[in-house]
């Protein structure tokens, strides 16, 4: 699975595995005389140990603060093929708590990797083949209404300028329907006959890839005309990080006043709470305001895949028709 088959996301998601299983052979190999220099090995990992990889995940947070000298050790003996920055080898790097759906993306992952060795006869050892990954469990989606979204576009931040410019990219983003990583890479070049079109860098590579083709709005193409000319890499709008722009929509959503509590699915317990929508407002937000608002429209999965790029058959349309059907028993309701 060379770098250039992979969107440069799934590398370095690649590259968090990958030092995800340094550390864990690493430390395995420093524990119980059973274990004393245990190294993954492709005709030997067993089904026992992805188990107890699964569980490494899971607890690796604590181990790191029970064994703070070790993990020290660990943490600078990275193989230089996974390193990305000097972070990777900092001694005192901290391992942030994770819960049940990180664990099982890792482990999807590595079974996805695993399942490639062996496809090119690397092995015939498939330790996955009796283990059950799982899979990740999501709350509803939230995201904004129409209204919700009209009211951010239109209020008046021009006391705060740099502010207003990337409310005004979160406003186009909603109406496009693309992720951050698309968006960025935006120019003119991409619209033809106010359709804009463009290959999402997360499947370019996919055999099922769909090229989403979005027809501009009024308002949409009035953004465009607002920022004709100004980023100085031709790009549709002057862009800053994905870190300063998060923050920024955060920003952009408490001095408008959309402080609507949803219900957020607690990743590391996985309970649900209650919070105010400025507080978990971010980028992606946008791209479930498109396809929200669109699916409370046309229940058409297929006809809005086509302009938010999912793929056909898709899984994640199923939580917005939980919505839906939960609007269709409202209204049942009202006339019991």
């Amino acid at each position: 699975m060379n770098e250039r088959s992979l969107a440069q996301s799934e590398v370095r998601n690649y590259n968090v595995l990958m030092r995800c299983l340094h550390r864990w052979q690493e430390f395995r190999s420093r524990g119980n005389k059973g274990n004393k220099g245990f190294r993954i090995e492709f005709d030997t990992l067993s089904t026992d140990d992805i188990a107890d990889f699964r569980d490494y995940m899971k607890n690796e947070s604590t181990l790191q603060s029970e064994f703070p000298e070790l993990f020290k050790k660990i943490l600078l003996k990275y193989p230089v093929e996974v390193e990305h920055d000097k972070k990777c080898k900092h001694i005192n790097a901290s391992i942030q708590e994770r819960g049940e759906n990180y664990t099982i993306k890792m482990l999807t992952r590595f079974k996805t990797f695993w399942l490639w060795i062996i496809k090119r006869g690397v092995t015939t050892n498939n330790p996955f083949a009796s283990f059950e990954v799982g899979s990740p469990v999501y709350g509803l989606p939230y995201y904004l209404t129409i209204e919700e979204r009209n009211h951010l576009a239109e209020y008046d931040l021009s006391n705060r300028p740099q502010l207003e410019v990337q409310r005004d990219i979160f406003v186009f983003q909603c109406l496009i329907g693309c992720r951050v990583s698309d968006l960025i890479k935006l120019t003119q070049a991409n619209i033809t006959n106010d359709i804009l079109e463009y290959v999402p860098i997360k499947t370019k590579d996919n055999a099922k890839q769909v090229k989403p083709r979005v027809p501009l709005n009024e308002r949409a193409k009035s953004l465009i005309r607002k920022y004709d000319g100004i980023d100085r890499k031709g790009r549709l709008f002057p862009f800053i990080s994905a870190q300063k722009y998060n923050q920024a929509i955060k920003e952009a959503f408490r001095l408008c006043g959309i402080d609507r509590n949803v219900a957020v699915r607690n990743s590391l317990t996985g309970e649900t709470e209650m919070k105010p929508l400025y507080e978990v407002a971010s980028s992606h937000m946008a791209r479930r305001t498109f396809v929200g608002t669109a699916y409370s429209k046309v229940q058409d999965p297929n006809l809005i895949g086509k302009m938010s790029g999912h793929v056909e058959g898709s899984r994640a349309f199923a939580r917005y028709r939980a919505i839906t059907d939960d609007l269709l028993k409202d209204v049942i309701n009202l006339i019991d």
